[in-house]
């Protein structure tokens, strides 16, 4: 389960965005959110990932066993689903592609009668709210993670001392392959720095 707090960040989020981008619409406030549409969506999304056969449902609710095993077994079949999703490329690419799928078809259009040109495409405000909930809950969740966050700080002092390294003086532009190198060399000023960053910018993690 996600922290409460991870929830309310996301109910903010979202209904400031709701009322930013659909304020036109009737009784736009009925379509605010809340913890339990949240978790609602997620289940609605994610359902057909962790599909329970007869059998295994047969014994959660069958009579006669304690509700601590039914609950040991529940989480172990999760657990399962959980890492066959992980694992099996084929699943991902599928259940990724049917999200794709359902998010295009949500595209409205919104016609501007006196300059065709102008016309506006949007998702329908269901569409939008289900984008919101992934969105949202990826960033709060993983993004702003201390172990992701370490990461990223730990990438911006890399990039740092190597676009450092390479302005220090003129024999620094050896660390250059050639064709930087004679961009660099034909640049002046702040344009050095420029093909310095475009440098660093082509570079793979493991490459930097």
């Amino acid at each position: 389960s996600l922290d409460r707090e991870i929830y309310n960040k996301v109910v903010i989020t979202i209904n400031k965005r709701i009322e930013k981008y659909y304020a036109d619409l009737d009784e736009y406030k009925n379509y605010f959110i809340d913890e339990a549409k949240i978790q609602n969506i997620l289940f609605i999304i994610f359902s057909e990932l962790f599909f329970i056969d007869d059998k295994e449902i047969e014994f959660i609710l069958k009579r006669g066993i304690s509700r601590e095993s039914k609950k040991q077994q529940s989480a172990l079949l999760v657990d399962n689903l959980s890492k066959r999703m992980a694992s099996n490329g084929y699943d991902r690419t599928l259940f990724t592609s049917q999200l794709v799928q359902m998010f295009m078809d949500g595209i409205e259009i919104i016609p501007n009668k006196g300059f065709p040109q102008l016309h506006r495409a949007r998702l329908k405000i269901e569409t939008f709210i289900k984008v919101e909930v992934l969105k949202n809950i990826t960033f709060e969740y993983v993004i702003m993670s201390p172990s992701m966050q370490t990461i990223e700080f730990r990438g911006k002092q890399i990039i740092k001392e190597i676009f450092q390294a390479i302005d220090t003086d003129e024999r620094s532009k050896l660390l250059l392959p050639q064709d930087f190198r004679e961009l660099y060399e034909s640049s002046r000023g702040p344009a050095r720095k420029r093909v310095i960053c475009d440098f660093i910018a082509g570079m793979t993690d493991r490459y930097a």
